[in-house]
């Protein structure tokens, strides 16, 4: 097992560009259900919101999201070229500053959310590749947004919703759109997290292979059932007396990847202990991953090598 390397988080940039939704980083699943509060949740769209210097904004949002939810949003903007400052023809696509706003419905209270952010290093683009502002095409971005972290903030009940984009236009990009823009709002229901339950593998024995690498097979595994609430992740760490790995999701059967080695020569007979915990958190993947664990099952194993 082996630590997530940072070339793979860097792949899983968190707001893009699409012409489709695409999928992205969610939490755990409950066996036949969805991640989200509704089975099969429905999705609204807001209505298109003012133009602010030449860009107009709608948003699609589920219509029933949980308190803790860790959620996938869109946002989509518009030209509107006779409104545009003059050579202002392109939008940035890859580092917008995207937040998420919700007004409570009863009581009026605003809550501010800025989208999640996995830490990567920043990628800088070529302005030509950005969409032209032409006001026939439709720019489509992503973003994930962190519920949880507004705790007792965001209580149950009726909110209307909206995104927004900021964008800051940098003198290297002389003919890109710069401003901030809001989409209409369109109301949403926040409920309670829902307890999700879920099997998965464990092992029940390390197997050392031929090659002196320690590792799951799923010939020794069993089956254990978890409670994961709405919202959190599922993740395994492995602590070595010689290595520690750290990844997202449940323990990973018949991977070539290994828990721990005996390096050759190795001794007939040596020993080595590792620990292997399955974990839920609140806190999604990211570069340099450090999540508050919730250990839900925990085994320690001693292998002697052949």
């Amino acid at each position: 097992m082996w630590h997530i390397p940072a070339y793979a988080i860097i792949l899983l940039l968190v707001a893009r560009a699409v012409a489709s939704p695409a999928g992205t980083m969610q939490p755990a699943p409950a066996d036949g259900a969805s991640e989200s509060a509704a089975t099969q949740p429905v999705i609204l769209s807001s209505p298109w919101g003012v133009a602010v210097a030449g860009v107009q904004a709608r948003c699609q949002i589920p219509e029933v999201i949980a308190q803790n939810d860790f959620v996938s949003l869109r946002i989509e903007l518009q030209g509107r070229p006779n409104l545009l400052q003059p050579g202002i023809t392109r939008l940035n696509p890859d580092q917008p500053d995207l937040y998420l706003v919700l007004t409570n419905a009863a009581t009026g209270k605003r809550l501010k959310l800025d989208r999640f952010e996995m830490g990567a290093p920043p990628f800088i683009p070529e302005e030509k590749t950005f969409p032209v502002l032409d006001g026939k095409s439709t720019i489509r971005l992503e973003a994930d947004f962190e519920l949880h972290s507004l705790a007792s903030h965001l209580a149950s009940g009726d909110y209307d919703c909206a995104i927004g984009y900021t964008a800051d236009r940098a003198d290297r990009l002389p003919h890109t759109w710069s401003g901030n823009v809001i989409s209409g709002f369109t109301r949403v229901t926040v409920v309670r997290p829902v307890e999700q339950r879920r099997t998965i593998l464990v092992p029940r024995s390390l197997r050392v292979d031929p090659d002196g690498a320690v590792r799951m097979h799923s010939a020794d595994a069993q089956r254990l059932q978890i409670t994961v609430e709405s919202g959190m992740f599922l993740g395994t760490e492995t602590i070595g007396d010689d290595s520690d790995g750290l990844e997202d999701g449940p323990p990973d059967m018949d991977t070539p990847n290994c828990v721990g080695s005996f390096n050759e020569p190795w001794v007939h007979g040596q020993k080595k202990t590792f620990t292997i915990k399955v974990f839920s958190t609140f806190d999604p993947v990211r570069h340099f991953w450090s999540p508050t664990e919730k250990v839900l099952w925990r085994k320690t194993f001693t292998v002697v090598a052949p």
